[in-house]
């Protein structure tokens, strides 16, 4: 008898060896990796990326260059604010609630600028002249807790 337990390690196994089979075809031999910190420079070569970082314990910015990798820590930015926010479902409105919702947006939109964007572009020195060379690609992934 199979019990949800065996069932589960089965189908990890099954699901690791379909991955290492893939893994073997031309061309996919990264497939279900992570990136080397060389990969993930050489994306950056065209402009600094950005990955946003939110849970209970920090939030922070990993700000990735061609030269180096920082972390931002952005203490603005809570875990438990970003779920009241999403929780307040401000995307889908009815005539009715659309003006109140408008007004919650933008207090939102005001709370993300402060708390995270604002923070990274000061970090980016965005504000001063950028060269054509290093332009900031922006914002790639957020990483929120759901």
């Amino acid at each position: 008898m199979l019990t949800a337990s065996t069932s589960r390690i089965e189908a990890i196994a099954k699901l690791e060896m379909c991955v290492r089979d893939i893994q073997q075809l031309p061309g996919f031999g990264q497939f279900h990796k992570g990136l080397t910190t060389k990969q993930m420079q050489s994306c950056s070569a065209e402009g600094s990326i950005v990955i946003v970082n939110v849970t209970n314990l920090r939030s922070d910015a990993i700000i990735i260059t061609a030269d180096e990798f920082k972390v931002l820590l952005l203490p603005g930015l809570s875990a438990r604010q970003a779920k009241d926010w999403i929780n307040q479902d401000l995307t889908t409105t009815s005539l009715s609630s659309r003006d109140r919702k408008n007004k919650a947006y933008l207090q939102f939109l005001s709370w993300l600028w402060r708390s995270c964007v604002r923070p990274v572009l000061d970090e980016l020195h965005c504000y001063e002249q950028r060269s054509a060379e290093r332009p900031t690609k922006g914002l790639v992934d957020w990483n929120w807790p759901y």
